[in-house]
């Protein structure tokens, strides 16, 4: 009985522990070449620290902390667009500093606002001034529009994926920037990616139109 007991004590510290991290979610800088646009770039002027041109802004995705993301699923992952002006209902994400792909976010990037969803409303800001120190790194605070505080975040940037998809002639970038840490465990980027989606939101395969790039997806290069 005593046995039987400590084993079930065991997996429930382990299920707890489980809950308790599951809920993080990882915020990445989305970038790449575009056919609709009319030009495409080699891979070389993707993942050049010199690019002969600054590679077209995508927009910005979510993964939960334990899924990250392979070429496939960057089709398939919603993409909330770069935007300057998050109020009255838009939806996207505000990055206020140097917030390229290319540009590491500690000490370059001031704020970063995201407002993923209305319906149910998912809308909050991390300032890079306002937060903690813990384990020798800084922790941004998350403040919803209701002053509220949702969460933390910190910097956490050592992804980097290119793909290549012939189909569609195109090259795409991810760069992860941020790991977030809602206070509400049942928020994870996988429920936050349905509500968007169910709110009109697009992915790259809707900007192309093009179905058959995830069968010929190839990453070109990545680092993790």
């Amino acid at each position: 009985m005593a046995a039987t007991f400590a084993y079930l004590m065991t997996i429930l510290v382990a299920l707890i522990q489980f809950m308790l991290v599951s809920a993080d979610f990882d915020l990445y800088r989305v970038a790449g070449s575009t056919p609709w646009k009319g030009h495409r770039v080699r891979s070389s002027d993707i993942t050049g620290p010199l690019p002969p041109f600054v590679p077209i802004d995508l927009g910005w995705q979510l993964f939960d902390w334990d899924a990250e993301p392979t070429c496939e699923r960057l089709l398939h992952a919603p993409l909330y667009p770069t935007s300057k002006d998050l109020s009255h209902g838009r939806l996207g994400v505000r990055c206020v500093g140097k917030c390229s792909i290319y540009d590491r976010p500690w000490g370059h990037v001031k704020l970063v606002e995201f407002h993923f969803t209305n319906f149910p409303i998912y809308h909050a800001t991390i300032y890079n001034d306002d937060g903690y120190e813990r384990d020798g790194g800084w922790k941004w605070w998350m403040w919803g529009v209701d002053n509220l505080n949702y969460g933390e975040c910190f910097t956490y940037d050592n992804f980097d994926l290119d793909c290549e998809y012939p189909d569609i002639k195109t090259y795409i970038r991810v760069s992860r920037k941020f790991r977030c840490s809602p206070r509400e465990h049942s928020i994870t980027a996988k429920y936050i990616n349905e509500a968007y989606m169910s709110e009109g939101g697009e992915n790259i395969l809707h900007e192309h139109h093009g179905k058959r790039a995830v069968g010929n997806a190839t990453a070109v290069a990545g680092t993790g």
